[in-house]
């Protein structure tokens, strides 16, 4: 075989052969077993004795790499003469570049060219020749535990990966295996050419297998020398007991449970299911998002929607790493919820989100958002979807308050009793409300406002602020009003949301019986 050494001593044009059935490189051009023929040719010749079976030859040749280094305008034009001549020689040293394979002519009967063997047949899964920018997953199912032979090839470098795999235990919801970098040898070619090969043990169970790539060096088009398995460039899994008797039918036994879907969440925008439960239930919350700093940027909350409570939210302290980039975070777990209509709701900011990652996505991507289900399949009787909500308990209400408005609204009690004030706004201290409400009577008189000691965080930015109270209205006609500054407010926020956005005003509502 006729190749290539740089000045560096690495291979700019090599040959190799792999073994199909394990996919185990069985020789290669070796700098030791070279010898130099010019500047951009090396020779290699060896005779190797190869066992039956089949096997893969392969010719690589480097992309196109920078050949001059450039300070000025003199090693510009010096710089462009030579880079030219070294290209010439070059184009001639490759005409002569490439492999040669022979048998001696008494074994040439022995020898079949063939496609039929080039990939290792029946595998568990196998995601492979992976492309740029890609994002690809595969369920499997285990009927009894299992061994099973991993092999994953991907991109990285300085102890990070760009392209790699994982799995995740789709019943546990939990990552079961991931391709580490410090786990990881070099795949030959480049050094950023990355392998892992192991065998690893997994319970009965239904799973997901993931791998990603970014922008650049994939088997789409390489950047570098590729792999020495370049169509294996991804993910593949095999039984190591051949009979194939431990894997079944993949069964997604969550896809008829689920009540809210909200994944796979896109940048900027709010997303809101409303469902009802007519029986108490426990519920497995799934929720990815991003956490930047101490806040959350990317995030999901459930109110109920009777009482306007939050009965649960994303927070550092019930979440976890997502895997890839430290920022994605994750909340599993299952909650307790009483019979009532509730609203989930995920918010996300203009960048890193599905589909749009500015670093490294988390080990579930689809899941980006927030997925709501039971853990057995239930009636139409018990739960009913994507339901229309309206608040019968309403006796005045402004919400939806939106920058620079000053709303009102007349209302009438009719025997005096105790009423229920519900309002969001913004303020920052007992002096300082910028987005607030309050009741006048008949004559003009305030007969309630708010204070600052009322208040309660309202999800969000540190400035909302919510006053769930109780008081007394006597018999009679009043206004309510509700008064907005300049930011931050109704669909224009200048910082997060609260949790309960639609309300981002006041409402008087009769007294629930919680």
């Amino acid at each position: 075989s006729f190749g290539s050494l740089s000045r560096s001593k690495s291979f700019v044009a090599r040959a190799w052969i792999l073994r199909s059935g394990d996919r185990q490189v069985v020789w290669k051009m070796k700098k030791s077993e070279t010898k130099r023929r010019s500047r951009f040719l090396v020779e290699s010749e060896e005779k190797i004795k190869l066992p039956a079976g089949c096997y893969e030859l392969y010719f690589a040749v480097e992309p196109e790499t920078r050949f001059v280094q450039i300070r000025g305008i003199s090693d510009l034009v010096d710089g462009l003469i030579s880079r030219e001549r070294i290209i010439q020689r070059k184009k001639r040293a490759a005409l002569k570049w490439g492999v040669e394979l022979s048998v001696d002519e008494a074994e040439f009967s022995f020898v079949t060219i063939t496609q039929k063997c080039s990939f290792n047949s029946n595998p568990v899964v196998s995601i492979r020749s992976v492309g740029d920018n890609a994002g690809l997953s595969e369920g499997f199912a285990l009927c009894r535990p299992a061994e099973l032979r991993v092999y994953a090839i991907g991109e990285g470098a300085s102890r990070v990966m760009d392209d790699y795999g994982w799995i995740i235990d789709e019943d546990r919801c939990k990552v079961v295996w991931k391709m580490d970098y410090k786990r990881t040898a070099n795949a030959g070619g480049a050094a950023k050419n990355r392998k892992i090969d192991e065998v690893i043990s997994l319970p009965a169970g239904n799973y997901r297998v993931y791998f990603v790539t970014d922008n650049s060096h994939s088997f789409e088009e390489w950047n570098a020398m590729p792999p020495d398995d370049p169509y294996f460039y991804g993910i593949t899994l095999w039984e190591t007991d051949s009979d194939g008797s431990t894997v079944s039918d993949y069964v997604n036994r969550y896809e008829n449970n689920i009540i809210a879907d909200l994944s796979k969440a896109g940048r900027d925008r709010l997303y809101k299911k409303v469902f009802r439960l007519n029986k108490p239930m426990n519920v497995r919350i799934l929720a990815l998002g991003e956490m930047s700093g101490s806040s959350f940027a990317d995030y999901g909350w459930m109110l109920n929607l009777y009482t306007r409570e939050v009965v649960w939210s994303m927070k550092k302290s019930n979440t976890m790493h997502a895997g890839g980039a430290r920022k994605n975070r994750m909340f599993f777990n299952t909650i307790h919820l009483e019979p009532g209509t509730y609203e989930v709701m995920f918010l996300t900011d203009d960048s890193h989100s599905f589909g749009r990652w500015n670093e490294a996505p988390p080990f579930n991507p689809d899941a980006w958002g927030v997925t709501i289900w039971t853990e057995d399949e239930f009636s139409a009787e018990d739960v009913e979807k994507d339901v229309f909500y309206r608040d019968d308990n309403v006796i005045a209400c402004i919400k939806e308050v939106k920058n620079n408005q000053h709303r009102k609204v007349h209302f009438r009690i009719k025997n005096g009793r105790k009423v229920r004030i519900y309002s969001i706004g913004e303020a920052e201290g007992p002096d300082r409300f910028y987005d607030f409400g309050w009741i006048e009577d008949s004559s003009g008189k305030i007969v309630w406002k708010p204070e600052y000691r009322m208040a309660k965080p309202a999800g969000g930015a540190r400035k909302n602020i919510k006053i769930d109270t109780e008081i007394y209205l006597n018999e009679g006609a009043y206004t309510l009003h509700y008064k907005s500054d300049g930011s931050h407010a109704f669909g224009r926020w200048n910082s997060s949301p609260p949790y309960d956005p639609e309300y981002w005003g006041i409402c008087v509502m009769e007294i629930i019986n919680k």
